[in-house]
């Protein structure tokens, strides 16, 4: 009897299991058909990147609607192993044309991973999802695609492989300007040609879209990581300093105030010079926190009570400043980065900074090559020489002294 109800249980939880199994794959076996692997290429995010060897090992991977999707870049680097393997990949559409009579398609994807796009080929009659792709211009540029194809040696210029779609679906789409009641404000603006800076700043939203906006973002979030990578490496450790604070800690009083709205509709906004520090003000019902508070413009007081319990430390995050200046040498948001060293002097200080900034410096040479290469074509050709030597020769150390003497020499020439 016993033995019976240990079978019975067993089997009660194998048919529960399996039964979590196919509500988990969609209650499907075998393979999808065209609408349900549009679902999975709308919704399935799997993960953004697998090596050439795990997807040629996992059989599991080939026709059933899970391919995970690979970034635009990783198939590209790997396209040589990658070759005639079954991928999904998923971008927004950089530019779309036909030919023969429409019966072929040629889409120019990109996802953000890297300044090259990928070229995707559609054929009618070998193309499940053809027809959406292809006709009028929802699926132009600007709009968001997912295709699983064969990657293989291109035939044409302009690319060393290309994707041949065996099914697409149509993620996103854009409207089409021509379309009647159309809102012309809804119609995506960004055509394949050059748009200048100050296009693009009125088109915030799709700044990250632009080549120069793209490569921007990469390269600092390269920077970013190798800040972290470095400090981390030197075992130093990540603070999260507010971002609300009362302190003024520069002195300088040039601070951005946040207070009640009460406050924000008065005529004119105190400053941390103008407040007493005393009496009703600081505890006026009319802040949010009952006295005056300001966006951070330094972490360093938290960070010099956290270095004087944990050792070395750093803060990397938002910072404000309020100065009366609308140059373009000024930033009232940026982002800062303060390390505080423990038990060092100025020329372990210097060390620290001049080794750091060789390190990202480096960083951005070897990791960022296409962008680099972007800059200099478009933005600034003396980029590299400039990086080169500041990744490879040695920083020159004068004292405040000799500084003060040189800027007194350098100002006594120009009014000569």
């Amino acid at each position: 009897g016993a033995m019976r109800s240990r079978v019975l249980a067993w089997v009660v939880v194998t048919v529960l299991w399996l039964r979590r199994l196919r509500r988990r794959d969609g209650g499907h076996s075998g393979k999808r058909n065209k609408h349900d692997l549009c679902s999975s290429l709308r919704f399935r995010g799997g993960m953004s990147s697998f090596s050439a060897e795990a997807l040629r090992k996992n059989k599991s991977f080939e026709l059933t609607g899970t391919i995970p999707r690979l970034l635009i870049k990783h198939v590209l680097d790997e396209a040589d192993s990658l070759a005639g393997e079954e991928l999904v990949v998923k971008g927004w559409v950089r530019s779309r044309r036909t030919q023969e009579r429409g019966n072929l398609c040629f889409f120019v994807v990109n996802d953000g991973s890297t300044m090259h796009n990928l070229q995707v080929v559609c054929e009618r009659n070998r193309t499940d999802g053809f027809e959406s792709l292809s006709a009028g211009g929802a699926a132009g540029t600007g709009a968001s695609v997912g295709f699983l194809g064969r990657l293989v040696a291109s035939s044409g210029s302009g690319q060393e492989y290309e994707l041949q779609a065996k099914r697409g679906c149509l993620i996103g789409p854009v409207s089409l300007a021509s379309a009647a009641g159309t809102n012309a404000s809804r119609v995506y603006p960004l055509a394949k040609k050059h748009h200048s800076l100050e296009v693009m700043r009125t088109l915030a939203h799709l700044r990250p879209r632009s080549n120069l906006g793209g490569a921007v973002a990469r390269v600092r979030n390269e920077l970013t990581k190798g800040v972290h990578d470095f400090l981390q490496d030197l075992g130093y450790k990540y603070v999260h300093t507010p971002v609300l604070t009362k302190s003024d800690c520069e002195g300088a009083g040039e601070a951005f105030a946040v207070d009640h709205k009460d406050l924000l509709n008065s005529e004119s906004m105190p400053t941390i010079q103008n407040l007493s520090l005393s009496g009703e003000s600081r505890k006026s019902p009319q802040y949010f926190f009952g006295h005056p508070t300001y966006l951070t413009v330094s972490g360093q007081l938290n960070l010099e009570a956290f270095c004087c319990s944990l050792g070395n430390c750093y803060a990397f995050g938002p910072t404000f400043r309020a100065e009366k200046s609308h140059t373009g040498r000024h930033l009232a948001e940026f982002w800062m980065l303060e390390p505080e060293l423990a038990f060092a002097d100025m020329n372990a200080a210097i060390d620290v900074a001049s080794s750091m900034i060789k390190n990202l410096t480096a960083r951005v040479i070897s990791r960022c090559s296409l962008e680099l290469e972007f800059f200099k074509k478009f933005i600034d050709a003396d980029i590299h020489d400039r990086l080169n030597r500041i990744a490879m020769e040695p920083f020159t150390r004068i004292t405040y002294t000799v500084k003060s003497f040189a800027y007194t020499l350098l100002l006594i020439n120009r009014l000569s």
